[in-house]
């Protein structure tokens, strides 16, 4: 009658320590799956950041072409505008009126 009894017992021992291991498992993955999260979120507000900048640089760049006079080739094109500036640099010069934002 003790026997079963015993049996049982060491039964529930082995299911509490598998359930403790789990338990202790479970958190383990919960910690990684928490620091996985929160690197992504890290990483994608520095995508944000680097978009961001991305696209005040590419308004800026499209405000220079728009400022000066299309290549007759190409349209509106970078080298005709590099070309285009350096020309003016040489011919007179540029008075500023007012400051640029940097």
């Amino acid at each position: 009658m003790i026997e079963p009894l015993i049996k049982v017992l060491l039964a529930l021992a082995g299911i509490s320590a598998f359930v403790s291991i789990c338990i202790v498992l479970w958190d383990q993955l919960r910690k990684q799956i928490d620091d996985a999260i929160s690197t992504q979120a890290k990483e994608l507000e520095e995508v944000k950041l680097e978009l961001k900048i991305t696209e005040q640089l590419w308004k800026d760049r499209q405000r220079v072409l728009d400022a000066i006079p299309e290549s007759p080739l190409h349209g509106s094109c970078v080298t005709h505008a590099l070309e285009w500036i350096e020309k003016q640099k040489l011919n007179k010069p540029i008075s500023i009126k007012k400051q640029h934002k940097a």
